[in-house]
């Protein structure tokens, strides 16, 4: 068995998170007004048929896209898809476009999304509607917290990714 290596995408001014660091994974440097460069980056960089990826807010709108297009595993957390006012609000018109192209491709495929996909959704989330992502998502592990969007104690959740993580190595 190849070794794996797990991607662990942030959201919105999510650079300082320590989210990445506390489940092991590689955090790749983000182009935040671009999120196209990102991927292409991530796809010519990191990306093997052995990643594991994590994606939180807009991140795990980045990691459904990789997760979609090459078929890996994914455990999304509050994952941004209808964020695209929000981007540009932030980053600026070529993000928005961007984003909405991102977010096109997802609905359009997430029909082909793996079932061992886990999805993680805050309840109290004040950025997203956690039923929407609930609703669009067709995945064997969803779980609710009661938690706002940035999820304060994602140190608790930490167990429960590890032990996902450590079912997707032992699949292959």
């Amino acid at each position: 068995m190849k070794d794996r290596h797990i991607i662990y995408l942030h959201g919105v001014n999510g650079e300082n998170s320590k989210k990445g660091m506390l489940i092991n994974a590689i955090t790749p440097k983000q182009t935040p007004h671009s999120p196209k460069v990102t991927l292409q980056n991530i796809e010519r960089d990191i990306l093997t048929d052995n990643t594991i990826i994590v994606g939180s807010s807009r991140g795990a709108l980045l990691a459904l896209f990789l997760s979609l297009k090459h078929q890996l595993p994914l455990i999304a957390i509050n994952p941004a898809i209808e964020q695209s006012a929000i981007n540009k609000g932030i980053y600026g018109e070529n993000c928005d476009n961007e984003i909405a192209e991102i977010s096109l491709y997802v609905k359009e495929n997430i029909h082909n999304l793996r079932y061992d996909t886990m999805l993680i959704l805050s309840k109290n989330d004040e950025i997203i509607d956690y039923r929407n992502a609930n609703k669009l998502i067709n995945c064997e592990h969803k779980v609710f917290i009661n938690e706002i969007h940035r999820i304060a104690n994602f140190e608790l959740l930490v167990p429960l990714i590890n032990y996902k993580i450590t079912k997707f190595i032992n699949k292959r």
